[in-house]
């Protein structure tokens, strides 16, 4: 049990936040490997947590930053950085928007493509075509002053469509981003800073999921030890795609989603 909860927590640390679809590859797993069914809602919600506050930990002076320039604007000091955290949160409201209505009205209808590996193939291979179309992108320089509501709603608009089992999120949204014209540095950072809306929205669902059916077996200390090990790896995995986003690298993910997903396709045809 421990093994396969470590298992799972590398897995869902690698692929949170490299731009390759991690509900693709838990689903596929799900499929072939016999996980504990009886405890695999909770492994899946203490591992997304684990990588949550590896996204809040890397992000942190960015998040002080707007906590600092919304106390700013509630105390009425027209500051640099109340307006830029004015920005920030009127990005992540637009970019939230379409994720919030899809994934409110079509969460049934997505979870239960979950195990349709003919979709995820597909959905794999396209999301090896969006990263791919980045390495021919021109940016604007678009950054937080000039980055406009509008392109929010779009980046949001993709995030939606990643709601997809094999459609990577993180891949989506900075490739939309990107060919809105922003540059890399902005187009990760509005991604991720984005995304914990996203995020705590889908464990807030995971826990009153778990709330209703839940009934535990497994230990505190394993949970503790898989919430560690999501937390490390997805931390050295967002360290590593940031990295590859600065030298403009992101096209380079499209070998692995093509590949896994043409090897899928065979296998299931």
């Amino acid at each position: 049990m421990l093994l396969q909860l470590i298992f799972l927590a590398i897995i869902q640390g690698i692929t949170e936040f490299l731009p390759v679809s991690s509900s693709g590859h838990l689903n596929v797993l799900a499929y072939i490997v016999s996980f504990d069914q009886q405890n695999l809602l909770l492994y899946f919600l203490v591992l997304h947590a684990g990588t949550a506050c590896a996204a809040i930990f890397y992000f942190r002076q960015d998040i002080y930053g707007i906590i600092l320039g919304l106390w700013d604007f509630v105390t009425k000091k027209d500051t640099e950085q109340a307006k830029n955290a004015i920005k920030w949160v009127q990005l992540i409201i637009m970019v939230s928007i379409p994720t919030g209505i899809v994934g409110i009205t079509l969460k049934k209808s997505v979870e239960s493509l979950g195990s349709n590996l003919l979709v995820i193939s597909i959905a794999w291979m396209v999301t090896a075509v969006i990263l791919y179309a980045t390495k021919f992108v021109v940016s604007k320089k678009l950054d937080l002053t000039t980055f406009t509501y509008k392109d929010a709603f779009l980046v949001g608009l993709a995030q939606s469509v990643a709601l997809l089992p094999g459609i990577s999120r993180s891949g989506s949204t900075i490739a939309m981003a990107l060919f809105l014209g922003a540059t890399p540095t902005f187009a990760g950072k509005l991604s991720f800073l984005a995304s914990f809306v996203a995020i705590f929205g889908a464990l807030l669902l995971e826990i009153l999921d778990y709330i209703k059916v839940g009934d535990s077996t497994i230990s505190f200390t394993y949970l503790f030890i898989g919430f560690v090990v999501s937390f490390i790896v997805g931390l050295l995995s967002l360290k590593f795609l940031i990295s590859i986003l600065k030298h403009g690298k992101l096209f380079l993910f499209s070998v692995y989603c093509f590949i896994i997903g043409a090897v899928l396709l065979f296998v299931i045809l």
